[in-house]
């Protein structure tokens, strides 16, 4: 089922430019890692990780977001050996780790709410809005401008099938010579 990119005014705002470029993901995760590396080791910016790795999870396949995730948590987790701090090496890992189980974790969340989201739009834009319809032969214009029967617009738009026959009023009306009503009083 092919999706499509629903207008500008139905988008959210991570959706748009510039957040929806991976130049800018990987901009962002760069400067976060830069803050978090000059700041030392009292200021700790990795909860920032989630703004990068969660655009990545929205825009991109999963697989790109749980890359990214171990790729920052690792670059973090270097760090700790460069900083002489107070905490021992023991639970740097364990940190390193819960960090980055935790980002995966949320990629998932992100990418199936996206894929969700997408699937809706799609939905909503087939089941909504105003057609233009001929008001002699029924037949809608479509956004190109074509006007096509009404049977292959829907059926183009929809996951709708039609199956043809004969109303009992359109009986009457049409073939009424054919099949004679049986008068009975």
């Amino acid at each position: 089922m092919p999706t499509t990119i629903p207008p500008p005014s139905q988008r959210y705002l991570f959706e748009r430019a510039p957040w929806c470029y991976p130049s800018v993901w990987l901009l962002l995760g760069t400067f976060i890692l830069i803050l978090d590396r000059l700041t030392g080791f009292h200021v700790q910016f990795p909860v920032f990780f989630l703004i990068p790795v969660l655009l990545t999870a929205w825009h991109r396949k999963l697989r790109w977001a749980i890359l990214y995730a171990l790729v920052l948590c690792s670059i973090r987790f270097s760090f700790q050996f460069i900083w002489i701090t107070a905490i021992s090496h023991t639970t740097t890992p364990f940190n390193a780790i819960l960090r980055c189980g935790f980002l995966i974790l949320l990629a998932c969340f992100t990418s199936r709410i996206a894929s969700l989201t997408r699937e809706l739009r799609h939905r909503i834009r087939t089941l909504e809005g105003l057609l233009a319809t001929c008001a002699h032969c029924k037949a809608i214009r479509d956004e190109k401008g074509t006007w096509l029967p009404m049977e292959q617009y829907i059926v183009s738009h929809s996951e709708a099938k039609f199956s043809h026959g004969i109303c009992s009023t359109c009986m009457k009306t049409h073939y009424a010579d054919l099949f004679p009503e049986d008068d009975q009083v």
